[in-house]
């Protein structure tokens, strides 16, 4: 458990410190703390919610086929990750730790994009580095290629590499196409003039991927987040209401938001789509909450760029205040309360310790 606070403790106390270092000391400490990641999650042993399934996997990869494991719709590119941890060192240690590193890539070039960096990162801890990066290790190569795509977004690059990292995202996880129409909605609202070319060409690779990857495999998608009522997320609604709240502060500062950054129409058509989420989890939680986990970057960048917006000093500081605390309190209900911590991610061990 002390691991876990670690990890929270550290950028908060480096957002916090009153020395500022320069360019190369804070791209220093940003290497380490990342690499420090990467061991942490790849290099884990027997944690995570889904650790067995994952090695069983592991050893169906050994005795079958790829490509029959492909024909039975798992996914492209986390089977090319366990063939190379096969053919190298026969571990699933280097599957995780490989996924770590696309994971960790991700969400440290999307918070180093945000204002305050570290307080990015404070915010990713206690869900989506503990609980999705260790819990949901194909869902979380994809949203760390995702949030890779997402700093296009913000820095108001090329759409086109956006969509590129999107449909990488999907060899590992096929629901991470959700971020295709979203891409196309965004480049149609910010454009004066429609954008028929982009909207063509995105539309014909996600049509050619959709064939490829997901039509054969649809129906076993349909029956496992849908039709099988025994996958309830019960937690789906703790878990919506935190991006709930981001959503709630950013239509509040939308104004402000708009004025500073290039790219409120993305975030508003994510945050819409969280708002018709709430409901729609009372019918579907398991496809939900499977599809809401490629939303939770909202998280990190609306959390991380309101106090920049935010003007009085004394109005800033409350909001980080109680921004730490919340954070800090949720993985303390987690760690203590939550029964999957206990009994999948506490105690923790690493291969190297």
């Amino acid at each position: 458990m002390t691991l876990y606070w670690f990890m929270l403790i550290v950028p908060i106390m480096m957002g916090l410190s009153p020395i500022k270092c320069d360019r190369q000391l804070f791209n220093l400490q940003w290497l380490v703390y990342g690499v420090s990641l990467v061991v942490i999650i790849g290099l884990r042993d027997q944690v995570g919610g889904d650790w067995w399934n994952y090695v069983q996997n592991f050893a169906k990869v050994s005795l079958s086929a790829s490509s029959e494991l492909i024909a039975k719709g798992y996914d492209i590119g986390y089977i090319a990750i366990h063939w190379f941890s096969l053919k190298f060192s026969n571990s699933i240690y280097i599957t995780n730790t490989i996924s770590a590193i696309f994971f960790v890539s991700g969400l440290m070039r999307l918070s180093k994009a945000m204002p305050i960096p570290w307080i990015a990162l404070v915010v990713s801890i206690p869900y989506l580095v503990i609980a999705v990066s260790m819990g949901y290790t194909r869902q979380s190569i994809a949203i760390g290629i995702i949030m890779w795509g997402m700093v296009y977004i913000t820095k108001n690059q090329s759409m086109y590499k956006y969509y590129f990292t999107i449909l990488f995202a999907t060899l590992f996880h096929k629901t991470a196409l959700i971020m295709i129409p979203i891409g196309i909605l965004y480049a149609v609202l910010k454009k004066e003039k429609f954008p028929y070319m982009e909207i063509i060409a995105a539309s014909l690779f996600s049509v050619i991927v959709i064939y490829i990857l997901v039509l054969d495999h649809i129906h076993v998608m349909l029956l496992h987040y849908i039709n099988e009522t025994q996958f309830e997320s019960s937690g789906v609604f703790f878990r919506l209401s935190i991006s709930a709240i981001a959503v709630a502060i950013f239509f509040y500062y939308r104004k402000s938001w708009s004025e500073t950054f290039g790219d409120v129409e993305f975030w508003m058509i994510i945050s819409v789509i969280i708002i018709l989420m709430v409901p729609s989890a009372f019918f579907i939680s398991t496809a939900v909450d499977r599809l809401a986990l490629f939303l939770v970057p909202i998280q990190i960048v609306v959390f991380s760029r309101v106090p920049y917006l935010i003007k009085d000093v004394n109005q800033r500081t409350y909001f980080v205040v109680i921004l730490l605390i919340g954070q800090i309190s949720s993985l303390f209900v987690w760690l203590v309360f939550g029964t999957h911590a206990k009994n999948a991610w506490i105690p923790y061990k690493n291969l190297w310790f």
